[in-house]
């Protein structure tokens, strides 16, 4: 039996498939599975595996639809139960991000393995990728990975209020954060004051010339920067008319850093984030359809 690595999202199937919407058709499709797990560890295992058998299925447009409706928020809401969903393939990149930061290991070790892995494939690697469902199978086990493109909402730009004004009330106590950042051209790490009242005014200014929607990446922000970098098309999953909460203020790509570590505070990384019932707000549970958010 293959040496498991104990996989960060392990979802027995039945509950996966109670979690979703799906014929009986996708259902076949994954009749021999065990669990979902992430791709990253499916990737992993397969490395360590010597004679695995792998195959990658690609979703129908429905399927896709039936795992993307199926997510909800903290609160049990379908937030994108009514929303059109699409896939885009457009080069340019005009959509905010909900985080600060950027792993200098996902951009540099995560992404190449992932490249290599679809190469496989006869793809070029994540730029190619479309949603699918990846299927390993070894020692008479099958474990399964729901791969999705970067997904970007667009929801009205009254889902900013909440994080812009949590974040005017933190700039009021604390006007300057402090985030460790790699320097590429004196290659060391160094400490970057952040003034969250030039973000909140940047944000201002970002509503008052919006035509009345946003447009933020809920999830792939390093497959995303990565595509942007290379200035190739790449598929994204496009919801528009997201009911989701924003978690953060929307920060364009440029005001991004590079860091070898997550910032220690979440209020850090999603700048606006804040909390309701002891929950945060503006989290959904991508995790429950399968989803490595």
């Amino acid at each position: 039996m293959m040496k498991e690595s104990n996989p960060r999202m392990n979802l027995e199937l039945g509950k996966f498939l109670n979690n979703v919407y799906h014929n009986s058709n996708f259902e076949r499709k994954l009749h021999d599975v065990k669990s979902i797990i992430s791709l990253k560890d499916l990737v992993a295992m397969q490395r360590n595996a010597i004679d695995a058998d792998i195959v990658s299925i690609p979703l129908r447009k429905e399927e896709l639809d039936g795992i993307l409706r199926s997510i909800k928020d903290q609160y049990g809401t379908e937030v994108y139960s009514s929303s059109h969903i699409s896939i885009d393939y457009s080069i340019d990149g005009n959509f905010m991000n909900s985080q600060t930061f950027l792993e200098d290991g996902k951009v540099h070790l995560n992404i190449p393995d992932l490249n290599r892995f679809f190469n496989s494939f006869g793809m070029s690697g994540v730029g190619d990728a479309p949603a699918s469902v990846i299927k390993l199978g070894y020692g008479g086990e099958s474990y399964a990975a729901i791969y999705m493109p970067p997904i970007i909402e667009i929801a009205d730009k009254s889902y900013v209020e909440e994080p812009l004004e949590y974040l005017r009330r933190r700039a009021e106590k604390c006007p300057i954060i402090n985030m460790n950042v790699l320097n590429f051209s004196k290659l060391c790490i160094e400490s970057t004051k952040i003034n969250l009242n030039h973000v909140a005014f940047t944000t201002e200014k970002f509503l008052s010339g919006s035509n009345g929607s946003v447009a933020v990446l809920r999830d792939g922000a390093h497959r995303a920067y990565i595509g942007s970098l290379s200035g190739a098309p790449m598929p994204k999953i496009v919801i528009n008319g997201s009911e989701a909460e924003l978690k953060s203020v929307p920060i364009s790509p440029q005001d991004m850093y590079i860091v070898m570590e997550k910032p220690k505070q979440r209020e850090d990384r999603f700048l606006g984030l804040h909390y309701r019932q002891g929950k945060e707000a503006g989290w959904i549970e991508l995790g429950e359809v399968g989803i490595d958010g």
